[in-house]
């Protein structure tokens, strides 16, 4: 018994320390994996994931347990993934954190997810006068948030939650789990164990007339069908969705199930998104471009202005890493006119093209004049958009 009592302080000691270690160095996440050689402690900072420590395998079991007590889960069920959250003081700051816990073939992996605060930085002063705030300026109509998984997508969807929630609009949420609570906003969880179906929260929701509603993710026939109809019904609904850019967001909606007219009458903007590793303005070293970075970075051979780049070098504000905090690269397709037509039948590359010809700066560009700023490095500009370069 004295055993057990003493892994349970350990463990809560490990907990703790794991926690705070994370939170100075402005980690996003934090992971508590299993392996043969004990239970790896990892953080994942700008993006970038690095170990923290090891738990011997006689103390796994006792940290796992105990992070299912403080998320309020089922500390005997060990076959199925669970999902709760929890708050802990830390450096004086009270922080919320998403707990899942998932089953291996190792044992259980769970996962810490910080919950930004609601007065947290929101990266819409970035997308001042674009058309996606003018797309939050209508009265119906869906605007959709999309990008790869760990791209910002939720961060930039409550950002514009936030900025309609007013005294007199009705604003809802429909989500799989409520992500964070902001004022001024009705939050509706969904598929929780005892609460809702999302069937019976979405004919429950709009009974209640929201002019603006969240629809936390579209995921599946389900979602994206309720994100469409909310829109066509005469509400304002932004979502999020899982695709590589604008373009590939209407293939992706066809994809599951719903109608190519319907979109194109429902979805008047979209807003595709990656993060950036932005450099450490203390350490950066300055390098002049070649000609073969010229001609990559978009400049005309008969351009002789220099064009000053940066490196990372590391030092200890940046942890050695060079890098110091993310920033957005965003790529806005508004959809009207032309390309409303081209929606109904058009292939993605055909959208994109349709998209180009109305002026949209495309996500590689806006990505690449990141790096021609100084803000980021080349390299990282390229990594973030590798998979839209062919």
């Amino acid at each position: 018994m004295e055993g057990a009592v003493h892994h349970l302080d350990e463990a809560g000691r490990t907990v703790s320390l794991a926690i705070d270690d994370a939170v100075a160095a402005r980690a996003s996440d934090l992971h508590f994996e299993p392996h043969d050689d004990g239970l790896a402690v990892r953080m994942r900072v700008d993006g970038v994931v690095r170990e923290l420590r090891r738990v011997p395998p006689g103390g796994a079991e006792a940290v796992t347990r105990r992070l299912k007590a403080l998320a309020r889960l089922d500390a005997e069920q060990c076959a199925l993934p669970q999902t709760g959250s929890f708050s802990v003081i830390s450096a004086g700051d009270q922080l919320s954190l998403r707990c899942t816990v998932i089953p291996t073939v190792r044992g259980e992996q769970v996962a810490l997810r910080f919950v930004p605060p609601v007065d947290g930085p929101a990266p819409l002063p970035e997308l001042e006068s674009s058309a996606f705030t003018t797309a939050l300026e209508r009265s119906s109509g869906l605007a959709l948030v999309v990008g790869p998984p760990g791209s910002g997508k939720t961060t930039t969807a409550y950002a514009a939650l936030g900025r309609l929630a007013a005294p007199e609009r009705i604003v809802m949420t429909l989500e799989d789990p409520v992500e964070r609570m902001l004022p001024g906003v009705d939050h509706v969880a969904v598929n929780g164990a005892g609460g809702p179906t999302f069937a019976d929260g979405q004919h429950a929701v709009l009974r209640a007339a929201p002019d603006v509603l969240l629809i936390g993710e579209i995921r599946d026939r389900e979602t994206a069908l309720a994100a469409v109809e909310a829109a066509l019904s005469g509400v304002l609904v932004i979502s999020t969705l899982l695709a590589t850019d604008a373009a590939s967001s209407i293939a992706r909606l066809a994809e599951l199930g719903v109608d190519r007219d319907p979109i194109s009458n429902a979805v008047h903007c979209v807003l595709a998104q990656r993060l950036v590793r932005t450099l450490c303005t203390r350490c950066r070293t300055e390098y002049g471009a070649d000609e073969d970075v010229r001609a990559l970075l978009g400049v005309s051979t008969g351009d002789t202005t220099p064009l000053r780049l940066f490196r990372p070098r590391g030092c200890p504000e940046c942890d050695g890493l060079g890098f110091l905090g993310r920033a957005p690269v965003f790529e806005v397709m508004p959809v009207a006119d032309e390309l409303r037509d081209v929606v109904r039948t058009g292939t993605t590359q055909e959208i994109a093209a349709a998209a180009g010809r109305q002026g949209m700066p495309l996500l590689a560009r806006n990505a690449m004049q990141l790096a021609r700023s100084g803000a980021t490095s080349l390299e990282e500009a390229l990594d973030a958009v590798s998979d839209l370069l062919g």
